[in-house]
Parts: structure tokens; C-alpha cells; sequence
């Protein structure tokens, strides 16, 4: 099982360094259905789901990964980023409150 992530976490990343963010999102998507999730492949799938504009998945995924990891910078820098783009700041509404 290990050596289908692997496989399928380069895939993914070979699909967002070739700017195809809804394939790779796809990809980094059937990932973690294989296995443990990993912070920083959730990470990834929001980096290509806020490339292909896909802001509330993306928000979803960057919540994720911080809890995961709270003092990871770049997840919190990222997270701050997707919430500035759907006009939101940082103490107000999560992805969970908008789909109330």
C-alpha cells in the first residue's frame, strides 16, 4: 500500500508542476483515500484546489492541515490567503459555518 501513495502522491505533484490543478486536486483527493492522511498532502490538495479556484475546498483542506499541524507557517499563511480571497478574515466564518 505504501508504494501505490507514493506513486500516487508523485503523480499528483507531476499534475500541479504541469499546472493541470484540477487533475492533480483529483489525484491528491484518491491519495488519501488510500491510507493515513498526511498534513502535508492535505496541504497540497488545497494548494491545487485554490489554483483551480475551488476556494471552499480549499479552505476545508487548510483547516485540516492546521489542526494537524497548528504551527506550520506556510499552512497558516495559506489559510489566511484562501480566507482573504473569499473575503473573509481570520475570526470569522470557517468552511463549516458557510455551508450552514
Amino acid at each position: 500500500m505504501p508504494v501505490q501513495q507514493t506513486w500516487a502522491e508523485k503523480s499528483a505533484s507531476e499534475l500541479y508542476e504541469a499546472n493541470k490543478f484540477d487533475k492533480a486536486l483529483k489525484s491528491y483527493e484518491a491519495t488519501m483515500t488510500l491510507g493515513e492522511l498526511d498534513p502535508y498532502l492535505i496541504y497540497n490538495a488545497g494548494n491545487a484546489a485554490f489554483k483551480s479556484a475551488q476556494f471552499p475546498k480549499a479552505l476545508a483542506y487548510y483547516e485540516q492541515a492546521a489542526r494537524l499541524l497548528p504551527r506550520d507557517e506556510r499552512i497558516a499563511f495559506n489559510l489566511k490567503l484562501c480566507r482573504q480571497k473569499m473575503t473573509l478574515n481570520d475570526s470569522t466564518l470557517s468552511f463549516i459555518d458557510i455551508l450552514r
